[in-house]
């Protein structure tokens, strides 16, 4: 008998693995109407602190230029802060209003404006009360 012939065998070729893409993390949806709330109100708060520093500060008036500026609140508070030291005027550096000249005659006339009618009827004149009330303030 002839012997078989053998077969080559054949070569070890590995099977074919099955690639897998790489997990693509899945995030949560976006709740965008929460975000929008969440801005919304940070807004809001910023523009109140802005407001409520420039009243305090006397200079309410520049609340608006600072909104318009998007400034954040700390920066508010350093212009307002700013703002008062060049406002503050150092004790003895002010200047006295000039005294009033006293009218003397003044508790008189406003004696008289309280029985402004009773006078009239009476016919006698701010300058007759005055003069009397003088002469009898004398003596």
């Amino acid at each position: 008998m002839p012997e078989p012939v053998a077969t080559p065998a054949a070569p070890n070729v590995p099977e074919p693995v099955a690639v897998v893409p790489p997990a693509v993390p899945v995030s949560p949806p976006v709740d965008t109407v929460a975000i929008q709330n969440a801005a919304t109100i940070a807004e809001r708060n910023r523009v109140r602190d802005i407001t409520a520093i420039c009243t305090r500060a006397g200079h309410p008036e520049a609340a608006n230029k600072f909104i318009d500026e998007n400034l954040t609140v700390a920066d508010v508070q350093a212009k307002m802060f700013d703002q008062l030291c060049k406002d503050r005027v150092p004790v003895g550096d002010t200047v006295p209003e000039p005294e009033k000249p006293v009218d003397p005659d003044a508790k008189y006339k406003a004696e008289y404006a309280a029985n402004r009618i009773l006078n009239e009827q009476m016919g006698v004149t701010e300058a007759m009360y005055i003069a009397s009330r003088k002469k009898s303030a004398s003596q």
